[in-house]
């Protein structure tokens, strides 16, 4: 009986594995890169296009509103390919591929930079503004130099939070991978609300209250938080009116010292013409935001529903994915959640708090809901938006995903009695939160995870050599996680390719 030779296969899942990944990274620079090429085109066609519009007597601000609709899918586009690099630059050790990545990650950066700059000029040209005088690139760079600064300062420090109680308080429950994400993602809640203030103010330019108008300004803040019987706050005056830009917040915690207690910020502008009652109707609406602890439960709100999501993720990874495959598997789907997904479901929380923090203003500290519809229109069109209409891609944008102008009276009226479904507010903390458990996409969310463990339970529950036993899961996932933590995509140091030889064949 003749008996083949032994046979010969090629290892080469390395050198396979980076070619895939490299390529993946090519083609989503490509894509950045032919995103911005059509943005700049469309930027031109709408210069061009909003000339006439205007001498044809169209609004300023519906010319916007359009202009905006227009290139905002370029704007996610590239913003989306960003976070992907950034994502899987975190996922990468230091080899080449984290070299590439990091440096896509800077050129994609540096695209959507200078193609927000250009339509801040279109935009400025549109509503008068000086482009010198207004600064838009500087101070969209600001901002979001603010917000990494601001990440990465609450990491560096719940970092370190998390090494001081390991050592001089260790906890065995604490031990394990899944319970110090936990414990790491409840420190950068709390410093993140800590330095709140001081970021804010390194972000938006801003200045103490010193004309007459701007004494009123901060007189009306100071006496509603003495009604409440609250600790008097920063007041800084926004100084955006070069762009055009109003607004008005409160960060930061009341019993914080100095630098970081709690802040308002607020726009003070002749051609707002706020009356006195206005005013105090918008700071009324801010100052319920800070009572009724809207920003931490949205913080705490956003980490959970990533947690859940990413709790999620890992368990589809460990019911249908090898080992092998599980961090490229989290590596592409926990930025299209993050992405996609999470906005979506934060927003509804975001919405209610809105409704919720007017109801405030008006029924518990005695605002007018004319005063405050009537400065909520005054901010809206003096800042380039529509009473009618959401400014585009807010479904992406959990913090600008608040109701039009038009709704919020609409719900106003209902609770003032002139609506046919009139009923007395609910002003409890909590309202926003059990609100949104009560919404259909919450539900559908809740339904589907609900399924997916149920699901897992069942196909975890009988060992197989590649499914672990449900009562495993939770070790399992901490162990999913020191892997993602320790992934090693880099290049091999040898060239060529392994061979191994397999065993003859019997027959």
């Amino acid at each position: 009986m003749l008996r083949t030779p032994a046979s010969l296969i090629v290892e080469s899942h390395a050198i396979f594995s980076n070619t895939i990944f490299f390529g993946l990274t090519l083609i989503l620079f490509l894509a950045a890169v032919t995103s911005a090429f059509i943005g700049f085109r469309r930027l031109k066609i709408a210069d061009i296009w909003s000339k006439n519009l205007l001498h044809n007597g169209r609004p300023v601000n519906e010319i916007l509103h359009a202009v905006g609709q227009m290139m905002f899918p370029i704007k996610a586009t590239i913003g989306g390919i960003f976070v992907v690099f950034i994502y899987a630059g975190t996922l990468l050790e230091r080899s080449l591929l984290s070299v590439i990545v990091n440096t896509a990650a800077l050129c994609s950066a540096l695209i959507l930079f200078s193609l927000l700059n250009r339509e801040q000029k279109l935009v400025q040209q549109l509503r008068t503004i000086d482009p010198k005088q207004a600064k838009a690139g500087y101070t969209s760079f600001r901002m979001f130099a603010g917000h990494m600064l601001g990440a990465l300062l609450g990491m560096v420090a719940a970092l370190v939070l998390e090494s001081l109680r390991t050592a001089y308080l260790p906890i065995p429950f604490l031990d394990g991978s899944l319970t110090k994400l936990l414990e790491f993602c409840f420190y950068v809640v709390g410093i993140q609300l800590f330095i709140a203030p001081v970021m804010l103010r390194m972000m938006l330019p801003s200045h103490k209250p010193a004309s007459t108008e701007e004494k009123q300004t901060e007189t009306v803040i100071h006496e509603a938080f003495n009604k409440l019987g609250l600790r008097q706050p920063q007041v800084r005056i926004l100084a955006l009116n070069k762009l055009k830009t109003y607004n008005a917040l409160i960060a930061g915690l009341n019993f914080a010292p100095f630098p970081f207690r709690q802040i308002v910020m607020i726009s003070q502008d002749p051609d707002l013409d706020l009356s006195a009652d206005e005013t105090r109707a918008i700071i009324h609406h801010e100052l319920a935001h800070g009572v009724l602890w809207h920003i931490p439960i949205r913080v705490i709100a956003s980490i959970a529903i990533w947690l859940v999501g990413l709790f999620a993720l890992f368990t589809v990874d460990l019911m249908f994915f090898r080992a092998e495959h599980g961090p490229l598997f989290i590596a592409v789907a926990a930025p299209i959640y993050f992405i996609l997904f999470h906005p979506r479901l934060l927003g509804l929380l975001v919405r209610e708090q809105e409704i919720q923090a007017d109801e405030f203003a008006v029924h518990r500290l005695g605002s007018k809901a004319e005063d405050l519809i009537a400065a909520l229109t005054k901010l809206t069109l003096a800042s380039g938006g529509l009473i009618d209409r959401r400014p585009a891609g807010t479904w992406l944008n959990a913090n600008a995903a608040h109701p039009t102008v038009i709704e919020r009276e609409a719900h106003l009226q209902q609770l003032s009695g002139t609506g046919a479904l009139s009923r007395k507010p609910d002003l409890r903390r909590r309202r926003a939160v059990t609100t949104l458990l009560k919404t259909q996409s919450v539900r559908t969310t809740a339904a589907l995870g609900l399924a997916l463990a149920l699901y897992s339970a069942y196909s975890l529950s009988t060992p197989t050599p590649e499914r672990l036993p449900a009562s495993t899961l939770g070790v399992s996932i901490e162990k999913r996680l020191d892997q993602l933590a320790h992934v090693d995509w880099s290049f091999p140091k040898k060239k060529g390719f392994v061979l191994r030889t397999l065993e003859d064949d019997p027959f």
